[in-house]
Protein backbone atom coordinates (compact mmCIF):
# COMPACT_ATOMS: atom_id res chain seq x y z
CA UNK A 1 0.00 0.00 0.00
CA UNK A 2 1.27 3.07 -1.04
CA UNK A 3 -0.05 6.59 -1.32
CA UNK A 4 1.47 9.56 -3.49
CA UNK A 5 0.88 14.09 -2.93
CA UNK A 6 1.83 14.13 -6.79
CA UNK A 7 -0.33 13.44 -9.76
CA UNK A 8 1.92 11.33 -12.25
CA UNK A 9 1.77 7.61 -13.40
CA UNK A 10 3.48 5.20 -10.87
CA UNK A 11 5.39 2.16 -12.07
CA UNK A 12 5.17 -0.21 -9.53
CA UNK A 13 7.76 -2.91 -9.45
CA UNK A 14 7.45 -6.05 -6.60
CA UNK A 15 10.88 -7.53 -5.55
CA UNK A 16 10.99 -10.98 -4.28
CA UNK A 17 13.77 -13.36 -3.52
CA UNK A 18 15.84 -10.61 -5.01
CA UNK A 19 14.32 -10.50 -8.52
CA UNK A 20 12.22 -8.13 -9.45
CA UNK A 21 8.46 -8.13 -10.50
CA UNK A 22 6.56 -5.21 -12.63
CA UNK A 23 3.26 -5.16 -11.04
CA UNK A 24 1.74 -2.42 -13.36
CA UNK A 25 0.85 1.04 -13.14
CA UNK A 26 -0.68 3.12 -10.58
CA UNK A 27 -2.53 6.64 -12.02
CA UNK A 28 -2.59 8.97 -9.30
CA UNK A 29 -5.02 12.29 -10.55
CA UNK A 30 -5.37 15.84 -9.00
CA UNK A 31 -7.47 15.84 -5.91
CA UNK A 32 -10.13 17.64 -7.06
CA UNK A 33 -12.39 18.20 -4.19
CA UNK A 34 -8.88 20.34 -2.75
CA UNK A 35 -8.86 22.23 -6.60
CA UNK A 36 -8.79 26.28 -6.28
CA UNK A 37 -9.26 28.40 -9.18
CA UNK A 38 -6.93 31.48 -8.99
CA UNK A 39 -5.85 34.15 -11.92
CA UNK A 40 -2.26 34.71 -12.77
CA UNK A 41 -0.87 38.06 -12.55
CA UNK A 42 -1.80 40.08 -15.68
CA UNK A 43 0.34 41.82 -17.97
CA UNK A 44 -1.63 44.86 -17.79
CA UNK A 45 -4.76 45.65 -16.16
CA UNK A 46 -6.24 48.59 -18.05
CA UNK A 47 -7.38 48.91 -21.92
CA UNK A 48 -8.17 51.62 -24.75
CA UNK A 49 -11.48 51.25 -25.26
CA UNK A 50 -11.08 51.32 -28.79
CA UNK A 51 -12.17 47.52 -29.78
CA UNK A 52 -8.42 46.66 -30.29
CA UNK A 53 -6.74 46.95 -27.33
CA UNK A 54 -6.66 43.85 -25.47
CA UNK A 55 -6.29 42.42 -21.91
CA UNK A 56 -5.37 38.57 -21.84
CA UNK A 57 -6.59 36.82 -18.62
CA UNK A 58 -5.06 33.37 -17.55
CA UNK A 59 -6.95 31.08 -14.78
CA UNK A 60 -4.97 28.24 -13.34
CA UNK A 61 -6.82 25.56 -11.33
CA UNK A 62 -4.70 23.47 -8.42
CA UNK A 63 -5.64 21.17 -6.06
CA UNK A 64 -3.98 21.70 -2.64
CA UNK A 65 -0.96 20.07 -3.43
CA UNK A 66 -0.16 22.08 -6.50
CA UNK A 67 -1.19 19.22 -8.99
CA UNK A 68 -3.33 20.98 -11.95
CA UNK A 69 -6.49 20.20 -12.95
CA UNK A 70 -7.07 20.10 -16.79
CA UNK A 71 -9.84 19.73 -18.51
CA UNK A 72 -11.83 22.26 -16.43
CA UNK A 73 -14.60 24.28 -18.26
CA UNK A 74 -14.24 27.98 -17.36
CA UNK A 75 -16.70 30.54 -17.64
CA UNK A 76 -15.99 34.27 -17.69
CA UNK A 77 -18.67 36.97 -17.75
CA UNK A 78 -17.92 40.87 -17.25
CA UNK A 79 -21.16 41.75 -15.49
CA UNK A 80 -23.08 44.95 -17.77
CA UNK A 81 -20.17 45.87 -19.11
CA UNK A 82 -20.48 45.19 -22.69
CA UNK A 83 -16.71 43.28 -23.84
CA UNK A 84 -15.82 41.37 -26.31
CA UNK A 85 -14.19 37.41 -25.47
CA UNK A 86 -11.98 35.98 -27.69
CA UNK A 87 -12.79 32.64 -27.81
CA UNK A 88 -16.54 34.59 -28.50
CA UNK A 89 -18.27 31.99 -26.19
CA UNK A 90 -16.53 33.62 -23.33
CA UNK A 91 -15.89 29.65 -22.27
CA UNK A 92 -12.28 28.00 -22.18
CA UNK A 93 -10.82 24.70 -21.07
CA UNK A 94 -8.01 24.41 -18.77
CA UNK A 95 -4.87 22.44 -20.42
CA UNK A 96 -2.17 20.14 -18.83
CA UNK A 97 -0.67 23.19 -17.04
CA UNK A 98 -4.41 23.68 -15.30
CA UNK A 99 -4.22 27.06 -16.82
CA UNK A 100 -6.70 28.53 -19.55
CA UNK A 101 -6.89 31.81 -21.43
CA UNK A 102 -9.11 34.50 -22.92
CA UNK A 103 -9.07 37.89 -23.81
CA UNK A 104 -11.02 40.63 -23.99
CA UNK A 105 -11.92 44.11 -25.94
CA UNK A 106 -14.31 46.81 -25.58
CA UNK A 107 -15.45 49.85 -26.85
CA UNK A 108 -16.86 51.30 -23.76
CA UNK A 109 -15.28 53.37 -21.22
CA UNK A 110 -14.99 52.41 -17.56
CA UNK A 111 -13.97 49.83 -14.29
CA UNK A 112 -15.05 46.61 -14.25
CA UNK A 113 -15.01 43.13 -12.87
CA UNK A 114 -14.22 40.12 -14.27
CA UNK A 115 -15.42 36.82 -13.18
CA UNK A 116 -13.87 33.44 -13.79
CA UNK A 117 -15.73 30.27 -12.36
CA UNK A 118 -15.74 26.98 -12.79
CA UNK A 119 -18.48 25.32 -14.77
CA UNK A 120 -18.55 21.72 -13.01
CA UNK A 121 -18.43 23.45 -9.40
CA UNK A 122 -17.41 21.18 -6.73
CA UNK A 123 -14.07 22.85 -6.18
CA UNK A 124 -13.00 23.98 -2.99
CA UNK A 125 -13.33 27.82 -4.53
CA UNK A 126 -14.46 27.14 -8.07
CA UNK A 127 -14.40 31.53 -8.93
CA UNK A 128 -12.37 34.64 -8.80
CA UNK A 129 -12.49 37.83 -9.96
CA UNK A 130 -10.12 40.58 -11.38
CA UNK A 131 -10.64 44.18 -11.87
CA UNK A 132 -10.11 46.02 -14.56
CA UNK A 133 -10.37 49.24 -16.38
CA UNK A 134 -11.23 50.60 -19.88
CA UNK A 135 -9.67 54.17 -20.90
CA UNK A 136 -10.43 56.68 -23.73
CA UNK A 137 -7.80 56.15 -26.41
CA UNK A 138 -5.21 59.23 -26.14
CA UNK A 139 -4.25 57.90 -29.69
CA UNK A 140 -7.31 58.61 -31.59
CA UNK A 141 -8.06 61.89 -29.42
CA UNK A 142 -8.47 65.05 -31.08
CA UNK A 143 -11.03 68.62 -30.79
CA UNK A 144 -14.03 67.46 -31.55
CA UNK A 145 -15.90 71.49 -30.45
CA UNK A 146 -15.38 74.70 -29.54
CA UNK A 147 -17.37 75.44 -26.68
CA UNK A 148 -16.28 78.83 -26.06
CA UNK A 149 -16.32 82.28 -26.81
CA UNK A 150 -18.87 83.25 -29.02
CA UNK A 151 -18.23 86.42 -31.63
CA UNK A 152 -17.14 88.99 -28.62
CA UNK A 153 -15.44 92.15 -28.45
CA UNK A 154 -13.22 92.73 -25.63
CA UNK A 155 -10.75 95.98 -24.90
CA UNK A 156 -7.53 95.63 -25.62
CA UNK A 157 -5.80 96.56 -22.47
CA UNK A 158 -3.98 93.86 -21.85
CA UNK A 159 -6.16 92.83 -18.75
CA UNK A 160 -9.55 91.89 -20.01
CA UNK A 161 -9.69 87.98 -20.30
CA UNK A 162 -11.35 86.27 -23.52
CA UNK A 163 -11.89 82.34 -22.34
CA UNK A 164 -11.34 79.84 -25.06
CA UNK A 165 -12.57 76.30 -24.43
CA UNK A 166 -12.38 72.87 -26.43
CA UNK A 167 -13.77 69.72 -26.02
CA UNK A 168 -11.47 66.15 -27.14
CA UNK A 169 -12.59 62.92 -27.68
CA UNK A 170 -11.40 59.83 -29.49
CA UNK A 171 -12.85 57.77 -32.05
CA UNK A 172 -16.12 56.39 -30.21
CA UNK A 173 -17.08 59.96 -29.38
CA UNK A 174 -15.34 58.99 -25.36
CA UNK A 175 -14.15 62.68 -23.01
CA UNK A 176 -10.06 61.93 -23.17
CA UNK A 177 -8.99 63.39 -19.60
CA UNK A 178 -5.34 64.35 -19.36
CA UNK A 179 -4.82 65.20 -23.19
CA UNK A 180 -2.31 67.98 -23.53
CA UNK A 181 -3.75 70.85 -25.73
CA UNK A 182 -1.36 72.91 -27.78
CA UNK A 183 -2.65 76.79 -28.16
CA UNK A 184 -1.36 79.66 -30.28
CA UNK A 185 -2.52 82.88 -31.28
CA UNK A 186 -1.92 85.68 -33.91
CA UNK A 187 -2.98 88.56 -31.50
CA UNK A 188 -1.77 88.95 -27.40
CA UNK A 189 -0.57 86.37 -25.37
CA UNK A 190 -2.50 83.38 -22.94
CA UNK A 191 -2.56 84.37 -19.56
CA UNK A 192 -1.08 81.04 -18.45
CA UNK A 193 2.54 81.56 -20.11
CA UNK A 194 2.53 85.39 -20.81
CA UNK A 195 3.36 83.89 -24.52
CA UNK A 196 1.60 83.15 -28.16
CA UNK A 197 1.99 79.43 -27.46
CA UNK A 198 1.24 77.60 -24.37
CA UNK A 199 0.08 73.90 -23.54
CA UNK A 200 -2.63 72.88 -21.35
CA UNK A 201 -4.80 69.40 -20.44
CA UNK A 202 -8.33 68.26 -20.43
CA UNK A 203 -10.13 67.95 -17.34
CA UNK A 204 -12.06 64.33 -16.58
CA UNK A 205 -14.85 65.98 -19.63
CA UNK A 206 -12.05 65.85 -21.82
CA UNK A 207 -12.06 69.56 -21.70
CA UNK A 208 -9.25 71.83 -22.06
CA UNK A 209 -9.38 76.26 -21.55
CA UNK A 210 -7.36 79.05 -22.19
CA UNK A 211 -8.14 82.23 -21.18
CA UNK A 212 -6.29 85.16 -23.95
CA UNK A 213 -5.66 89.02 -23.40
CA UNK A 214 -4.13 91.43 -25.65
CA UNK A 215 -3.10 95.15 -25.24
CA UNK A 216 -3.41 95.17 -29.07
CA UNK A 217 -6.48 95.92 -30.80
CA UNK A 218 -6.99 93.84 -34.01
CA UNK A 219 -8.41 90.30 -34.70
CA UNK A 220 -7.69 87.37 -32.75
CA UNK A 221 -7.66 83.97 -34.78
CA UNK A 222 -6.57 81.10 -32.01
CA UNK A 223 -5.81 77.23 -32.88
CA UNK A 224 -5.48 74.35 -31.08
CA UNK A 225 -4.19 70.78 -31.21
CA UNK A 226 -4.21 67.81 -30.34
CA UNK A 227 -1.62 64.80 -31.50
CA UNK A 228 -0.74 66.92 -34.41
CA UNK A 229 -4.19 67.53 -35.54
CA UNK A 230 -4.78 71.10 -36.09
CA UNK A 231 -7.93 72.98 -34.73
CA UNK A 232 -9.26 77.20 -35.32
CA UNK A 233 -11.91 78.80 -33.34
CA UNK A 234 -14.77 80.04 -35.53
CA UNK A 235 -15.55 82.73 -32.99
CA UNK A 236 -15.10 85.95 -34.27
CA UNK A 237 -12.65 87.67 -31.32
CA UNK A 238 -12.05 91.42 -31.53
CA UNK A 239 -9.77 93.48 -29.58
CA UNK A 240 -10.98 96.95 -29.41
CA UNK A 241 -8.90 100.45 -28.39
CA UNK A 242 -10.02 101.14 -24.95
CA UNK A 243 -11.55 104.84 -25.51
CA UNK A 244 -11.61 105.62 -21.57
CA UNK A 245 -8.06 105.92 -21.92
CA UNK A 246 -8.09 107.96 -25.40
CA UNK A 247 -5.47 110.81 -25.97
CA UNK A 248 -5.68 113.54 -28.91
CA UNK A 249 -2.52 114.77 -30.69
CA UNK A 250 -3.42 117.52 -33.40
CA UNK A 251 -0.97 117.00 -36.11
CA UNK A 252 1.61 120.10 -36.75
CA UNK A 253 1.10 122.68 -39.25
CA UNK A 254 3.32 122.57 -42.01
CA UNK A 255 2.12 126.50 -42.79
CA UNK A 256 1.17 128.55 -39.90
CA UNK A 257 0.10 132.25 -42.09
CA UNK A 258 -3.44 132.04 -44.25
CA UNK A 259 -4.79 135.12 -45.78
CA UNK A 260 -7.97 136.27 -43.87
CA UNK A 261 -10.36 136.63 -47.12
CA UNK A 262 -13.03 134.42 -46.49
CA UNK A 263 -11.56 131.71 -49.08
CA UNK A 264 -7.72 130.92 -47.95
CA UNK A 265 -8.89 127.24 -45.83
CA UNK A 266 -7.36 125.97 -42.78
CA UNK A 267 -7.04 122.05 -42.45
CA UNK A 268 -6.51 120.36 -39.33
CA UNK A 269 -6.09 117.09 -38.42
CA UNK A 270 -5.88 115.27 -34.89
CA UNK A 271 -4.71 111.52 -33.99
CA UNK A 272 -6.74 109.37 -31.49
CA UNK A 273 -5.20 106.62 -29.68
CA UNK A 274 -5.39 104.71 -26.13
CA UNK A 275 -2.85 104.34 -23.51
CA UNK A 276 -1.63 101.40 -25.62
CA UNK A 277 -1.22 103.40 -28.69
CA UNK A 278 -3.96 101.58 -30.56
CA UNK A 279 -5.55 103.98 -33.10
CA UNK A 280 -9.55 104.93 -31.15
CA UNK A 281 -11.84 104.64 -33.99
CA UNK A 282 -15.42 106.10 -34.65
CA UNK A 283 -14.41 108.49 -31.77
CA UNK A 284 -16.62 111.99 -32.26
CA UNK A 285 -14.63 115.28 -32.43
CA UNK A 286 -15.36 118.68 -31.52
CA UNK A 287 -14.10 121.29 -33.70
CA UNK A 288 -14.27 124.84 -32.24
CA UNK A 289 -12.43 128.09 -31.80
CA UNK A 290 -10.89 129.08 -28.14
CA UNK A 291 -10.16 132.81 -28.72
CA UNK A 292 -13.55 134.58 -30.03
CA UNK A 293 -12.08 134.79 -33.41
CA UNK A 294 -14.37 135.12 -36.07
CA UNK A 295 -13.81 131.97 -38.02
CA UNK A 296 -16.43 129.60 -40.06
CA UNK A 297 -15.94 125.90 -39.37
CA UNK A 298 -16.99 123.86 -42.29
CA UNK A 299 -17.72 120.24 -40.18
CA UNK A 300 -17.64 121.21 -36.50
CA UNK A 301 -17.98 117.41 -35.37
CA UNK A 302 -16.27 114.76 -37.09
CA UNK A 303 -15.06 110.89 -36.50
CA UNK A 304 -12.14 109.66 -35.87
CA UNK A 305 -11.25 107.09 -38.77
CA UNK A 306 -9.76 103.14 -38.77
CA UNK A 307 -6.54 104.88 -38.24
CA UNK A 308 -8.07 106.72 -35.42
CA UNK A 309 -7.78 110.00 -37.65
CA UNK A 310 -9.71 112.77 -38.36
Amino acid sequence: EFVSTKAETANVTATVGGKPYNAGKVVFIADRQSGKITLLPVRKNSAAANGTDSITLIAKIIDANGNPIKNEEIMWGAGNHKVTFSPATGKTQTNDLGESQITLTSTDVGNITINAQAVKGGLALNQVTEKLSFTADTVTAKITNWLAPTDTKQVADGLALVTYKVVVKDSNNHPVANSQVRWETNLGEFVSAQATHTITTTDSQGEATVDLVSAKAGSAVVKASVNGMQSTSSAKVEFIANSNSATIALAPMTQRDFVANDKDKVTYSVTVVDASNNPVTAENITWKDENGHPVSIDNPTSKTDSAGKS
